[in-house]
């Protein structure tokens, strides 16, 4: 799994591009459509929560958006600690932990058990608050996403940077810098727009099955 994941999901299709909208926006609105994102180790703590309390990604539509944003965070934080390393970033990325060795995630154990405390108790609080009928919130749309692009173009990331997260390329140079700042605009993101954004994106961390 990663921090994050980045698995395209083919069985998604991006909403259609309008005449004389930003190019890259809508690359983004596909990125946000068409990808889903997995949790760091989420296969060490999917299986007993699935055991013990029913499929995260019906718990997962009851948490908050301070909670959303702190797993978030948690995972971006996992992603931060191997950014000095091109290759070990994109594994985690892609893979987080199943893909790294021991001696590799020895090097992040703060930042990994930190992680799967903030996953753990904030969806055993989402089990109490889903039973309780909690609103599910309501999706983003494309106007979401362009808000979301303006604070990934405040960070500079490159144009071959968004491609590469839309394709999957960890071979590319800016990958690992493009997750993250993918990332930091997600947590970032105020009003509507980033509470129905980091709706979609914690719902595809749960939802993907390693």
């Amino acid at each position: 799994m990663s921090a994050f994941g980045w698995h395209r999901d083919h069985r998604r299709e991006p909403l259609e591009d309008h005449s004389g909208r930003d190019p890259r926006k809508s690359r983004m609105t596909a990125l946000g459509q068409t990808t889903t994102f997995g949790a760091p180790f989420g296969h060490v703590w999917n299986a007993p929560m699935n055991r013990h309390s029913g499929p995260n990604v019906g718990y997962g539509s009851a948490l908050t958006d301070e909670q959303r944003k702190e797993i978030i965070q948690t995972n971006l934080d996992m992603l931060r600690k191997f950014e000095s390393k091109p290759k070990q970033c994109a594994i985690v990325a892609m893979t987080g932990g199943s893909g790294l060795t021991q001696e590799q995630l020895l090097t992040a154990k703060e930042e990994l058990n930190r992680s799967l405390i903030v996953m753990t108790e904030n969806l055993l609080d989402a089990r109490q608050a889903a039973v309780a009928g909690a609103q599910v919130p309501v999706p983003p749309t494309e106007d979401d996403y362009d808000q979301l692009f303006v604070g990934w173009d405040e960070r500079g990331v490159s144009d071959g940077g968004l491609q590469a997260l839309i394709n999957s390329d960890t071979t590319h140079p800016d990958f690992c810098s493009a997750t993250i700042a993918f990332s930091e605009a997600i947590v970032d993101l105020d009003g509507p727009a980033g509470k129905a954004v980091r709706f979609e994106f914690t719902q595809g961390m749960l939802t993907f099955a390693p």
